[in-house]
C-alpha cells in the first residue's frame, strides 16, 4: 500500500481541471467528477471530487474491476487533505461493491474507461 501513498503524494501537484462527470443516481443532490484513473498494483486508482450541499470533498479508491471490490485509500475536504489521509487507509481490506452505492457507480465508470 505504500505505492498508493507515494502515488498520491506525487499527485499533489496535479490539477483538477480535466475532470469528467460521473453519473451517481443514488446521490442526486451532488455531482461527482473523475479527477484521475490510473492503473496501480493490477487494479485502478480512482480519485473523485464530490460537490454537494455540504461542500466539496475528495476520495481516492483502489478498485479491482475483475472481482468487483474496492477500498478507500484517502478522503478529505481538499485534495491535499485526501493525500495526507492516505496512510490511514493502508490496512483496509478490499470490500464488495454494493448495489447503488456511490463506489459502485464510480467503479462502473472507471472500469469502463480502462
Amino acid at each position: 500500500m505504500r505505492k498508493i501513498a507515494v502515488a498520491l503524494s506525487l499527485l499533489s501537484i496535479a490539477t483538477v481541471a480535466s475532470a469528467e462527470r460521473i453519473s451517481v443516481p443514488s446521490d442526486s443532490k451532488a455531482t461527482y467528477d473523475s479527477v484521475l484513473i490510473k492503473p496501480i498494483n493490477g487494479n485502478l486508482l480512482v480519485i473523485t471530487k464530490r460537490t454537494g450541499p455540504s461542500g466539496v470533498s475528495f476520495a481516492s479508491r483502489e478498485i479491482d474491476c475483475k472481482s468487483s471490490t474496492f477500498r478507500y485509500t484517502g478522503t478529505g475536504d481538499t485534495f491535499n487533505e485526501m493525500i495526507a489521509n492516505a496512510p490511514y487507509h493502508d490496512t483496509e481490506r478490499m470490500g464488495p461493491l454494493t448495489d447503488q452505492s456511490i463506489s459502485t457507480y464510480v467503479a462502473l465508470y472507471a472500469c469502463s474507461k480502462s
